[in-house]
């Protein structure tokens, strides 16, 4: 899968040093978050509930940032989208939509495609 292709990408890299995961960092941090929330955002479903829908509200209020990873947080009113991505709660017994997971697939051949030619533009001229 384009997951496994991302994770062995990372692994390989990893014995660079510094100057590279400091490289993938930024582009992780940056522009690969910005292009996660809207493919994540596209995927979740709309109630036929009179309310304020996450899916046209941005629903990822902040990130937190890992090494190699970026974790999206959705704000506190849409803590809620967790139940049907996952199949919990209310949903539990219902199929996960996963809703996170196939939005980072569907990016992913993107990710990896501007990782590289980032990687290949910074670092094999030296």
């Amino acid at each position: 899968s384009e997951h496994e292709e991302f994770n062995n990408l990372v692994k390989s890299l990893s014995g660079y040093g510094a100057e590279v995961e400091s490289a993938l960092n930024e582009y992780i941090h940056s522009e690969a978050a910005q292009k996660i929330k809207p493919a994540i955002e596209g995927l979740v479903p709309v109630s036929d509930r009179n309310k304020v829908h996450a899916k046209n509200s941005a629903p990822f209020g902040r990130q937190e940032n890992y090494n190699l990873a970026v974790k999206l947080i959705t704000s506190k009113q849409f803590n809620y989208l967790v139940f049907p991505d996952e199949g919990l709660g209310t949903s539990k017994g219902k199929s996960p939509l996963d809703f996170t997971g196939r939005g980072l697939e569907a990016e992913m051949p993107v990710l990896i495609d501007e990782m590289s030619q980032l990687l290949q533009e910074k670092f094999t001229t030296k």
